[in-house]
């Protein structure tokens, strides 16, 4: 009797053993892709093959610009040469992080007010094209967000004039992170600049001709 508890308790302990090694499949290891995910986007790396580019021109106008073709443009359904929205996005990387563009484009005599206002500038630099890429963030609102401006913006101002300007008009340009979702995503100043889709913005603003 004493023999056969023994053997009744080694079965149970190696069934139980079966069970979490082999049957388990909702705790099986994290794949190597997983293991890596990370609660900031990809960050640039100037080793990388740069993407191909392709072309965007406005139908109303003469915006046009650059950009990767593995990017996507959107233009609201209520444009005209007066007023447009435009929407280019990245994809997905593979921290589930995408960058977010709006181009707001008013002709000349449009009305529309396009300074930035509440807000703390913590990064203000001058792209290749001469314009000003300033990084903020909005009172009340939570994230960074991504202007660029004809003029130099001082790091610490509170409001700034949010838009470019040129015979055609203005233009306004907005970007974030993952604009789509609810909740806004959490990461340092530095996650945010140093970001691969951040360069990549960067790289459309450079093309821009309006």
């Amino acid at each position: 009797m004493k023999k056969f508890l023994i053997v009744l308790v080694i079965l149970i302990i190696l069934g139980g053993l079966g069970w979490f090694f082999f049957l388990r499949g909702d705790d099986e290891p994290a794949t190597e892709q997983e293991a890596q995910k990370q609660n900031f986007p990809v960050q640039f790396d100037a080793s990388v093959q740069p993407t191909e580019k392709a072309t965007y021109n406005s139908p109303f106008d003469n915006l046009s610009f650059d950009y990767p073709n593995n990017w996507i443009t959107v233009e609201a359904d209520g444009n005209s040469e007066a007023a447009q929205l435009l929407t280019v996005e990245s994809p997905q990387d593979t921290n589930e992080f995408y960058f977010c563009l709006d181009f707001n484009m008013l002709s000349n005599g449009a009305e529309g007010d396009f300074t930035a206002t509440d807000s703390d500038v913590v990064s203000s630099k001058q792209l290749e094209s001469g314009r000003y890429a300033v990084i903020y963030t909005i009172k009340d609102l939570e994230g960074f967000y991504w202007s660029v401006t004809d003029t130099a913006v001082e790091v610490g101002a509170t409001n700034f004039p949010n838009e470019l300007t040129s015979d055609s008009g203005r233009l306004q340009v907005f970007g974030r992170f993952n604009c789509r979702e609810t909740q806004k995503v959490d990461f340092s100043q530095e996650h945010f600049q140093n970001s691969q889709w951040l360069r990549e913005a960067e790289s459309i603003i450079n093309t821009i001709k309006f």
